[in-house]
């Protein structure tokens, strides 16, 4: 579905002619719907990476902090404050991971739309 919006949005034209849904969905198609699955698998590995190592760092931290300081300990010693907390890391590692994330969605999104044939010319 990601691979036929871009391709819609790109507003290319294939050899079959304009691009509709229609077009995209006939099974002589499914090629170019898999345009980019390659490059989306191997380049999430890295985000993952980064993603999860971000969040439990942050999450460590956070949790040190709060419980070490006097005035967040006494704060925060409710079991309901947990949630918040890790909400609140998610949020952090996610702006961090950022700076992975968002080459690595302009690469699949450029070779989903046909603008690179694939990962290394990218």
């Amino acid at each position: 579905a990601n691979t036929m919006k871009t391709m819609l949005q790109s507003s290319r034209s294939s050899a079959a002619g304009t691009l509709s849904i229609a077009t995209l969905a006939r099974p002589k198609n499914f090629k170019l719907l898999t345009r980019g699955a390659g490059a989306q698998f191997l380049l999430s590995v890295p985000h993952g990476a980064v993603n999860f190592a971000v969040l439990e760092y942050v999450r460590n931290r956070i949790h040190w902090l709060v419980h070490t300081s006097g005035y967040l300990g006494n704060k925060f010693q409710s079991e309901a404050w947990g949630p918040g907390l890790d909400f609140f890391s998610s949020a952090i590692s996610t702006v961090c991971c950022s700076v992975v994330s968002t080459p690595q969605m302009m690469i699949v999104d450029n070779i989903m739309a046909g603008t690179y044939p694939n990962l290394p010319s990218a």
